[in-house]
């Protein structure tokens, strides 16, 4: 029977079943109405459901600082860290004593009493005293650089996100002021369409030149929607660069008016750039470690043959002596590709500092056509506007000319921007700089850690 919220039956016992959206309650009761049993509950925990984020606008420095909280690359790369720093911590605390309850299987085939006292002295040494094996530190050493290594490699993928995202930024600002140019272009020619309908009814103008302005800008309103579709498509790079789960997260990036303008910017010069970039390389000091780690494992080798835990391929026998050649051949392969990255490093530099001349040189001059053309096309309107004197095919021209040389000066603002941000990321300045006090109070390389020859 239902009363209110509540089911009740009654037998040899009475039940009480209520619920509502916060609780559940179910009394037991007998016949003297003493109560026997009374269960309660709270709502079940719902999973929460998979939401999307809102759409927002962000600033440059916003995205920029998303993208390396949120990036899930670099989340990634960040519990790489956090293995190869813990592995390092474990390496070190394994030179201290420890028990071990396994029984070495070899040694009960060990007829020799002599051997057996022997071999179950250094079993006992390296588990009662691992730090008098050589072994032991050496791997605890090259623990450590990898794990220093692994920390660079982080570092180094954080400012090329950083690039990527600012890049990305740069270039959603340039599609956006075309949009808004082509925008600008169909307000005028819309604004024309009265003036110059007038000219066809008082027969100025022949009904076809109307009708080709009328096509005119129905395409200049298709060329504005392709040109959205491709800001859209930035727009979807951004936010899966800045980690954001909704691929329309981003409804823009105000990028800093003044930060990019090429008024008065001074050329650079290529050997202080390539100096400075060589200095505060992420990527060559972290083959500095990898080199360091590999010659402490070469090191750790010769002494593993009196490491019980040791790997039995490192045993006294003629075969060390090879293996060992094995280890020289990694450290002089790590030692090769530190020179390809110095290498790659010289290219980037003469391609960022080249493109960042360049774009100081040319955009005044991509401007000022830009500004010529938009002037001549606006008199050739208010020309055919006044006296009806439409000539579409001069009037197509016009306007292709002039979003063309548009489009080039914003391009030209845009590659200077990135241009200018590439070279800070090689010099580590501007945004680049936030991750330098992960790697300490002070940054500066010993010269050694650029000296790739082992011999």
């Amino acid at each position: 029977n239902r009363q209110g919220n509540c089911y009740v039956g009654e037998a040899a016992l009475k039940v009480d079943v209520c619920f509502n959206e916060k609780q559940f309650v179910m009394n037991i009761l007998d016949r003297d109405m003493s109560r026997s049993f009374r269960l309660t509950a709270d709502p079940f925990q719902v999973p929460k459901p998979f939401e999307l984020e809102g759409e927002k606008k962000f600033t440059l420095d916003e995205a920029l600082t998303a993208a390396v909280h949120q990036n899930l690359d670099s989340l990634v790369e960040y519990e790489k860290v956090t293995q190869a720093a813990l592995k390092a911590k474990a390496a070190w605390l394994g030179l201290f004593p420890r028990l071990n309850v396994r029984v070495g299987s070899s040694v009960r085939y060990l007829p020799d009493p002599v051997n057996f006292a022997v071999v179950g002295v250094i079993t006992s040494l390296g588990d009662l005293m691992p730090v008098l094996l050589p072994s032991r530190w050496f791997r605890a050493y090259s623990s450590s650089s990898l794990g220093e290594a692994e920390r660079l490699a982080y570092q180094a993928m954080r400012a090329n996100l950083l690039t990527q995202v600012e890049g990305l930024a740069y270039a959603l600002d340039q599609q956006i002021k075309i949009v808004g140019e082509y925008q600008r272009m169909i307000v005028m020619l819309e604004a024309s369409k009265p003036r110059l309908r007038a000219h066809v009814e008082m027969g100025t103008l022949a009904e076809t030149k109307y009708k080709e302005f009328e096509r005119l800008t129905a395409e200049l309103k298709l060329e504005q929607f392709r040109a959205e579709g491709v800001s859209s498509a930035t727009k979807q790079l951004i936010a899966q660069a800045i980690g954001l789960r909704n691929p329309d997260g981003v409804l823009g990036v105000d990028v800093p008016a003044d930060g990019g303008q090429l008024t008065g910017a001074a050329q650079v010069q290529k050997e202080d750039i390539l100096k400075l970039a060589r200095e505060r390389s992420f990527e060559l000091e972290q083959i500095f470690h990898l080199i360091q780690s590999a010659k402490y494992d070469q090191r750790s080798h010769w002494w593993l043959s009196i490491d019980p835990s040791g790997d039995t391929n490192y045993s006294l026998g003629p075969a060390l002596p090879t293996l060992i050649r094995v280890d020289q051949s990694k450290i002089r392969q790590l030692e090769l590709m530190g020179a390809g990255i110095e290498q790659e490093l010289a290219r980037r530099v003469s391609e960022s500092v080249d493109a960042f001349n360049g774009d100081v040189r040319l955009y005044p001059m991509a401007l000022e056509v830009a500004q010529n053309s938009e002037r001549s096309l606006t008199r050739l309107i208010e020309t055919s506007v006044l006296d009806g004197n439409l000539n579409p095919e001069l009037l197509t021209l016009k306007i292709e000319k002039h979003i063309s040389n548009f489009t080039r000066a914003e391009s030209q603002l845009a590659d200077f921007r990135i241009s200018r941000s590439k070279i800070d990321r090689l010099l580590l300045r501007g945004v680049y700089h936030r991750l330098l006090p992960d790697r300490g109070a002070e940054f500066s390389l010993s010269p050694r850690t650029r000296e790739w020859s082992s011999r």
